[in-house]
């Protein structure tokens, strides 16, 4: 998204050439914009690799602004991160770009959550295969339009099974929390609901049929894999095809409890209105805060 950002204020063509874990065309296909590598001969073209995370985001913004990088045909990101945004539009020069391109009409606007379900949709659908998947997934889940979608994203992290390495963002009995929370704000006063829950261990998942019932559940089958965790896959995307289903469906959510996790703030960005009626797992662990109430835990978080 960030390199979309980019690509936009510098009337430069967006190419995804992501290899790892899998070939990213084996996921997701262009929709509005071509953004596929296999449309341009980018050999002999000269060019330049930008590392754009944390301390290097300054740096990164004026190699866009270099006049002799504008020259150069190719601009590699090598990373990005979302705090690039806040930078970009502070920026006197890309503030005109930004209000003339019509991508909001405030500055201060100018922000991931804002633009992220827009430019999801202008970018990406996917791939036909995982496209049936995902419609047998939403038939089988018996939605109506009256029907009110619910969402658990539970994160618990730590070594588990298909991931050797990653941090421990939760104690494993948070799910008590997230089931008390979802039963006295969420269905309370609700007949015709569904919860969808997605969680990095299948035991999260399992318990929440035993805690709701599998008829009031919707859980996508698959493997619970690291995305970020995973290498060399080639074209075979199999191991990482659940995770991308499960973030694909969080934009279907009236209501959100997530863990203080990228890959369920982002899920709940996907929506038309990414702030309402999106509870995140507090500091203190043991309650949720509204949006309203965590922005500056999230203003820390991506600057």
């Amino acid at each position: 998204m960030v390199a979309y950002a980019l690509s936009l204020l510098t009337d430069r063509q967006l190419i995804i050439a992501l290899k790892n874990p899998c070939n990213f065309d084996k996921i997701f296909l262009p929709n509005k914009v071509n953004w596929l590598p296999s449309q341009f001969d980018l050999t002999e073209k000269t060019s330049t690799i930008l590392d754009c995370r944390g301390s290097r985001r300054s740096n990164c913004i004026e190699g866009f602004s270099n006049a002799k990088n504008f020259e150069t045909d190719v601009l590699y990101l090598s990373a990005t991160d979302q705090g690039l945004l806040r930078i970009l539009a502070e920026q006197k020069d890309f503030q005109s770009k930004i209000l003339s391109l019509g991508l909001v009409n405030n500055i201060q606007d100018f922000k991931l959550k804002n633009l992220f379900h827009k430019w999801y949709n202008d970018l990406f659908r996917l791939e036909p295969l995982l496209e049936e998947k995902y419609d047998l997934i939403k038939k089988q889940a018996n939605l109506n339009k009256k029907t009110k979608i619910y969402c658990a994203q539970i994160r618990i992290g730590g070594r588990r099974p298909n991931v050797e390495k990653d941090l421990q963002f939760n104690d494993r009995n948070i799910t008590k929390t997230f089931w008390k929370f979802i039963r006295d704000k969420f269905i309370k006063d609700t007949k015709n609901w569904r919860l969808f829950v997605t969680s990095d261990m299948d035991e999260v998942e399992m318990e929440a049929i035993e805690e709701f019932g599998e008829d009031k559940v919707i859980r996508i089958l698959g493997t619970n894999s690291h995305v970020g965790r995973e290498k060399n896959l080639g074209n075979n995307c199999s191991r990482v095809e659940k995770p991308i289903l499960d973030f694909h469906f969080l934009q279907n959510c009236d209501k959100a409890a997530i863990s203080q996790s990228s890959f369920g703030r982002l899920g709940t960005y996907n929506r038309k209105q990414p702030d309402k009626d999106v509870y995140i797992l507090g500091s203190s662990y043991k309650e949720f805060n509204d949006e309203s109430v965590i922005k500056s835990f999230w203003k820390r978080q991506n600057s």
